[in-house]
């Protein structure tokens, strides 16, 4: 989004609002290993999956996180299919997926 912005002499006050963002924390049960955990934001009328959002490494506790997610539908996976989750909605607390 762009806007025009005229400055004057003297002082000059910019205000920016932006839609607040949320940090998803993620747990995988049932694991020592690094596993690579990929998100994508899906669509809230049906649920399917329609962009990449990234992905994230565990660490040795199974523990990922993603940043400043913005509101909405979202679908995690891990490495196998059976890691994946329904469409579930951001902000929330921590999501949990149980290694296969």
């Amino acid at each position: 989004m762009t806007t025009d912005v005229l400055l004057h002499s003297g002082t000059n006050l910019l205000e920016i609002t932006s839609p607040p963002v949320y940090t998803l924390e993620v747990l995988v049960e049932g694991t020592q290993e690094i596993r690579n955990i990929y998100l994508w934001r899906a669509s809230p009328e049906t649920g399917e999956i329609m962009e990449s959002v990234g992905s994230q490494n565990t660490d040795e506790l199974g523990r990922a996180s993603f940043d400043l997610l913005p509101a909405g539908q979202y679908i995690l996976r891990g490495l196998t299919v059976a890691e994946e989750l329904e469409a579930f909605t951001v902000p929330c607390g921590p999501v949990t997926l149980r290694a296969k």
